[in-house]
């Protein structure tokens, strides 16, 4: 990717990158060049360019492979946007077949001129599509068709040439799938029941337990497993075991592996390890040892023996040849361990002693993928791509002989056997999901393999023979002396600008970010919609130490409604309403504490922030303005005293000190693909400002916010509740920068205090997955109806009560848009419900809404 962008530095990528930075490069960048070409471009030369590119992998085949076996024709729109409802291979496949087949149609060169043209933007719409039609004769839609046509004559032709036996066997998943559903990592409770996870595109990762009927019964939930295909699960004696994803509370890109365990039968979760890399997690026959695999920050690679009640490190087995480990597997007796083994480019079965590490290959190192071992008398089954297409086969541990069981037209992975080793199960891939497969071992294949046996198509094989094959081997073994970094080297490094989109709050600022990542640095302009002003400022935040140390100055052009009460003698009172604009410039400096509390399911997070500020107010003086809305009050004589709380002094220029506080506590459930928010969550929001050491000028404002997501009626609604809570005198005469967010179709609100609650119910509608050409892929349709409802009181000599209600509807699309981004945008329709502060004096709101863009 690096020498992808070093490509497109000229033309009109240059200049854009030469006036807005970085950002402005790569989003030059990924205007030219499709997605799809530049993960498949360097999938392919990962591929040509050593002998285990993902290329290679039979089970980067296999996506691709199950949609044409199963006559499953996308257009080219919904190959390159993706699906929310179908099972779409992601871009990276995808890139990697077309930019593949033009190679090996059009040469080795192809891309070089079509990248140029498009970076240079010779073309403005589609350059891409053009450079290519000008060098291939073919557009991308075609460049799809005829690759297509070329996967499928090669694979259908495969299919009919071998033969293909496949294996007799019996799908236990019997429920029927109204959406994408896995089932994967099975392993045997007993003869007639397994344990097995289940995700899908409306559901997280789920233990299950299933029998033979297909009767499933959910058992407890994982945290984050990355990827189905390396998951492991182990179970012996009623015990499961697994390995999650875990975070560092301090440093945002540290994660770790850690060992958690339950037990089936007190339901009990165990936390095994904490902060550590552990992979694989693997029972003894006893349930009293767990084998794992280590991976440390120095990429060294070691098999550890722990204690499988305390997670203790029992003993660490030697690796002088620092051979990288994954899928332990304990034999019978308990004193040996069967492990995948790779070294460079080379992997294959080892057996190591428990005690001493003392090892001895299985199978000869070769340049093929397999994974997930596990022993049952006198074989040792595992799943391996020796055909082209993964299956399962077992190794004869007397005499090594290799044995095929199975004939999958797919891809076959995570064996497991049942206790009195008749039955073999698998996870079997389908485009509508991963299927557990069940066989009898006696009817199994059993078909000798030899492990130099041709294998399936080679798509790869044009691009090993323009590129000379693997480099690996060449690659120098220079050393380099280590020299210290001069950590303000580059502290100034502004890259780019960015656009804000933070309702009320919009506009655009200029990062900068030194190469630690350290000190970071920025400085924009913002607009504020709900006093309609403009602020400038430039904002720093070190964070090498612990807590961050902000700095920030700011300047504002201010303007809020003032409520002025004078008295005139002892029985009138004068009330002056106006806006009040002013010019101010305030500089600050804090401290913050970011926390990472992630655990399980659940994104945790706390934010604390501290700030001082010094602010300086240059006012308009609009306090004499004869245009403003003036009122008498007269009250009984002799009680001008009562009202002492209404007389202040109108704001004028001067210097403020203040205090600002803030806490957020965020929990949000994981979820999944179709989720339109997460099941359950908890978003509280806790702010405070106030000025300090005056009593002439006074502001004081705390801010409540807590937001309730809840599961709705079906598995992808949701239910939202949204409260906010604001307290401040309506007779500051300073008025710090409004944020409230006000009930839907409103814009402005009145009140010392106002609570606010608002209901929302979520849904999706439609999954059309709808092309309009290249401009557009819609993908999904979503509604949310919803009702706001907002309190005001104030203490003033006016109406102390005030309500706002509205109720509607926000139609919003996922939209990718030119092929290039995800856009979730629509319109929202309010009904005011209430007759106070009526917008306009119309109760028929329309708003557009621009909720996100991504790539």
């Amino acid at each position: 990717h690096v020498q992808q962008y070093g490509n497109s530095n000229h033309g009109w990528t240059k200049v854009l990158k030469t006036i807005a930075g970085s950002w402005a490069w790569g989003g030059m960048f990924s205007m030219a060049l499709p997605r799809w070409f530049t993960e498949g471009d360097a999938t392919g030369i990962e591929t040509a360019l050593t002998s285990s590119g993902r290329g290679r992998l039979p089970y980067f085949d296999m996506e691709y492979r199950s949609l044409i076996l199963n006559e499953l024709d996308y257009s080219y729109e919904k190959a390159a946007a993706g699906s929310l409802k179908d099972f779409v291979p992601d871009w990276y496949k995808l890139g990697y077949y077309m930019t593949t087949y033009a190679r090996k149609e059009f040469g080795r060169d192809i891309w070089t001129e079509v990248v140029d043209d498009a970076t240079r933007y010779r073309g403005i719409i589609y350059p891409f599509n053009k450079g290519l039609k000008e060098k291939t004769g073919l557009t991308v839609k075609e460049l799809y068709q005829h690759t297509m046509e070329d996967l499928e004559k090669n694979w259908k032709t495969e299919e009919k040439e071998k033969a293909r036996f496949f294996t007799e066997g019996k799908q236990l998943n019997t429920q029927t799938k109204k959406n994408i559903t896995h089932y994967y990592t099975p392993r045997y409770l007993n003869d007639n029941t397994l344990i097995a996870t289940k995700s899908g595109y409306d559901q997280i990762p789920v233990f299950i337990q299933i029998d033979s009927k297909g009767n499933e019964k959910r058992l407890t939930e994982p945290g984050i497993i990355r990827n189905p295909l390396n998951a492991t699960l182990s179970l012996v004696n009623g015990q499961l075991s697994w390995s999650e994803l875990g975070y560092d509370l301090r440093w945002r890109n540290k994660n770790f592996m850690n060992v958690r365990s339950y037990n089936l039968h007190s339901k009990g979760k165990k936390k095994l390890s904490s902060q550590s890399k552990y992979f694989s997690p693997a029972f003894s026959s006893d349930a009293s040892q767990i084998a794992v695999v280590e991976a440390d920050e120095n990429m060294q690679y070691r098999l550890l023996i722990l204690n499988a009640a305390s997670g203790a490190v029992i003993r660490s087995l030697p690796n002088p040849d620092n051979y990288f480990y994954a899928f332990p597997a304990w034999m019978e007796d308990d004193q040996q361990l069967v492990v995948m083994a790779q070294k460079g480019e080379r992997m294959g079965l080892q057996k190591i002693h428990a005690e001493s590490g003392a090892m001895e290959w299985l199978t000869p190192p070769a340049n093929q993928h397999l994974s997930h071992p596990v022993v049952k008398g006198e074989y040792v089954y595992f799943s391996a791509g020796y055909t082209g297409i993964n299956n399962i086969f077992a190794l004869h541990l007397e005499d090594e002989t290799i044995f095929q069981l199975t004939s999958s037209a797919l891809g076959a992975f995570q064996p497991t056997v049942s206790p009195n080793g008749k039955k073999l199960s698998f996870s079997e891939f389908h485009p509508q999901g991963y299927n557990l497969i069940e066989v009898e071992l006696e009817k199994a294949l059993w078909e000798k393999y030899e492990t130099d046996s041709p294998g399936s198509i080679r798509y790869f094989e044009p691009l090993v023979e323009q590129e000379g094959g693997s480099i690996v081997e060449k690659v120098g073994t220079e050393e380099f002396e280590v020299e210290k970094f001069n950590k303000w080297s580059g502290i100034l490094n502004f890259h780019s600008w960015l656009p804000t989109i933070d309702h009320p709050i919009y506009g655009a600022k200029i990062l900068s970010d030194n190469k630690f990542g350290t000190l970071s640095l920025e400085a924009g302009g913002f607009y504020n919609v709900n006093e309609e002003e403009w602020t400038f400022q430039a904002d720093a935040t070190y964070a090498e130490l612990y807590p961050f140390i902000n700095a920030n100055y700011r300047h504002s052009n201010r303007s809020s409604v003032i409520y002025n009460f004078t008295p005139a003698n002892d029985s009138i009172i004068f009330a002056n309403t106006y806006i009040e604009e002013w010019k101010e410039n305030r500089i600050s400096t804090g401290l913050s504490l970011p926390l990472n509390l992630t655990s399980g399911n659940f994104f945790n997070s706390l934010f604390l922030r501290a700030d001082y500020q010094k602010i300086k107010v240059d006012i308009d003086g609009n306090f004499d303005n004869p245009n403003n809305a003036r009122d008498t009050l007269v009250v009984r004589n002799g009680t001008i005293d009562q009202f002492d709380f209404l007389f202040k002094e109108p704001l004028q220029s001067t210097d403020l000190n203040a205090l600002s506080l803030r806490m957020v506590f965020r929990s949000f459930r994981r979820q999944a693909l179709q989720h339109l928010n997460p099941r359950l969550g908890l978003n509280l929001d806790l702010s405070y400002r106030t000025t300090l050491g005056t009593d002439d000028f006074e502001a004081d404002v705390l801010l409540l916010r807590g937001d309730v997501f809840l599961p709705g009626l079906g598995r992808n609604h949701s239910i939202v509740v949204n409260t906010m809570y604001q307290r401040q005198d309506l007779l500051d005469n300073y008025r710090f920068p409004n944020i409230f967010i006000y009930p839907r179709g409103y814009n402005t609100t009145f009140g010392d205090r106002i609570f606010k609650v608002g209901f929302n119910y979520h849904m999706p509608l439609f999954y059309p997955d709808w092309a309009l050409g290249g401009l557009a892929f819609m993908k999904r349709v979503k509604a949310n109806v919803f009702y706001d409802y907002a309190r005001l009181s104030g203490d003033t000599p006016f109406e102390n009560v005030w309500t706002q209600a509205s109720t509607g509807l926000e139609l919003t699309f996922d939209v990718r848009f030119f092929r290039l981004v995800e856009v979730d945008f629509g319109f929202r329709y309010s009904r005011i419900l209430g007759d106070s502060f009526l917008p306009g004096n119309e109760r028929n709101q329309f708003d557009f809404l621009l909720i996100s863009i991504s790539e």
